[in-house]
């Protein structure tokens, strides 16, 4: 029997993914089984399936990993327009990453992400895709003067895993409207301590106060 050629297979496995990632989108990671999965690709059989993944958790890992890499293209999209300052950078990047929690089609494979991969499994991918975006972020407004002198590595760490958290709560709310609104106050608050006041107020903060006659 002759095989596939490079071209057919890598076809193949992406009709496996987009059928996937719609059935994971409309009926979650324990509803869909590999056998419809690959009848609505149409590549035959699960066998089809296990060809390119050794299993349905790992095909919901690669699934998961193109749906961050599509939400990191939209993140650049975001910045058009924008001052080119960091701190107003990444704030858009982190109101695009909660806006995650609106969209439906998106939803259910964030929200089931954590069970099927585990947390660890789960943190470290979206690590791989946002960690080093939001350092770089953070690098640009301490150099750029638009935030306060932190430490890039701790900072990123900090927002990565606030931004799991927040768009996990956003995807689980009953009204996620409310809730995104919500998340997106709160994050305005904490983000609000990073942002520099600008050099003449924060210079006036940083000097010793003169002491006053009389004391």
């Amino acid at each position: 029997m002759p095989k596939a050629s490079p071209k057919r297979g890598e076809r193949s496995r992406q009709q496996i993914l987009n059928a996937a990632r719609e059935m994971f989108s409309r009926v979650g990671f324990a509803a869909a089984s590999t056998g419809q999965i690959a009848q609505a690709a149409g590549v035959g059989t699960r066998g089809a399936v296990y060809h390119h993944f050794v299993d349905k958790s790992a095909l919901f890992a690669a699934v998961f990993e193109e749906v961050l890499e599509e939400l990191m293209a939209r993140h650049v999209d975001r910045f058009v327009g924008l001052p080119s300052d960091g701190f107003s950078r990444l704030k858009r990047t982190i109101d695009s990453y909660l806006d995650t929690g609106l969209d439906s089609d998106l939803r259910r494979i964030v929200l089931d992400a954590p069970a099927v991969l585990g947390w660890e499994r789960f943190h470290a991918v979206g690590s791989s895709y946002g960690l080093h975006t939001i350092r770089q972020l953070v690098v640009d407004g301490v150099r750029d003067g638009s935030m306060r002198a932190v430490s890039p590595d701790a900072m990123a760490h900090l927002l990565l895993v606030t931004c799991e958290e927040a768009a996990l709560y956003v995807g689980n709310a009953d009204d996620v409207t409310a809730a995104r609104i919500a998340v997106g106050e709160a994050l305005d608050a904490l983000l609000e301590g990073l942002r520099n006041l600008g050099s003449d107020t924060m210079s006036e903060l940083t000097q010793p106060r003169p002491e006053r006659e009389g004391y």
